[in-house]
């Protein structure tokens, strides 16, 4: 029987080093010569179509410029995003990620999704340049929906379109609140690791299946079932 993962991308799997703050800044200055947008946004759990909305809202009353539309601002977004990537590579995996996906690549009975509030170009370009890329084939994104359990819903959909079967299990990997509720929602279970910007006992709060500290642990290799023999060497951890 298939297992169907959903990972989200920021604090999940990989930190962007500040690089979505620079590049939200630089649009929004360049576009309505508003400065220091990111004070107002709060991006833990958040998608880019609620918070590209709500920084155009700022930005348009204070200046008195009309807002964008939708599509020319994620696109002002994606381009400026790339460009601060290119002049300095921010994008890292976090301890353990290379290695869990690696696992689960490698099982025939797994397929590896992506379910993040990010638009779908700059999730992309974060898993490019972390070098993730390669082990997601179908995602759902903060371009698609503004709500995460929309866009979870979304992956799933997108997931198992070509399986004859549904899947025995989905499994969500995510870092805060808002992933725990948005994979309730969709009956899904859900790993919470404190790689974000939540902790152990806030995370906990919200009844995960599992908490642990990062998806190196060895308590995620034994809730996934994976047998001993096919776990890299997690260093006793």
């Amino acid at each position: 029987m298939t297992n169907l993962f959903v990972f989200d991308i920021d604090g999940t799997l990989l930190s962007a080093g500040g690089a979505g703050v620079l590049a939200i800044n630089q649009v929004f200055e360049e576009a309505f010569g508003y400065e220091n947008m990111c004070r107002h946004l709060t991006f833990a759990g958040a998608t880019d179509k609620n918070l590209f909305a709500r920084a155009q809202n700022i930005a348009a009353e204070a200046s008195g410029k009309d807002p964008i539309s939708e599509e020319e601002i994620f696109s002002l977004y994606a381009t400026a995003f790339e460009n601060e990537l290119q002049r300095q590579n921010t994008c890292q995996a976090y301890d353990g990620v290379v290695e869990l996906l690696g696992v689960l690549q490698k099982n025939e009975q797994a397929i590896l999704g992506i379910g993040t509030g990010n638009l779908a170009a700059t999730a992309r370009l974060k898993l490019r340049y972390a070098g993730l890329e390669h082990y997601f084939g179908f995602g759902g994104y903060g371009s698609d929906h503004e709500q995460r359990a929309d866009i979870f819903k979304t992956a799933v959909t997108r997931g198992t379109a070509s399986l004859p079967n549904p899947p025995s299990r989905i499994i969500v990997f995510g870092d805060t609140p808002k992933d725990i509720w948005a994979a309730r929602a969709i009956g899904a279970e859900v790993i919470a690791v404190t790689t974000g910007s939540f902790d152990a006992e806030a995370l906990a709060q919200e009844k995960p299946d599992l908490v642990t500290p990062s998806v190196a642990s060895s308590e995620v290799y034994r809730f996934l079932k994976i047998t001993p023999e096919l776990r890299p060497n997690l260093a006793g951890r």
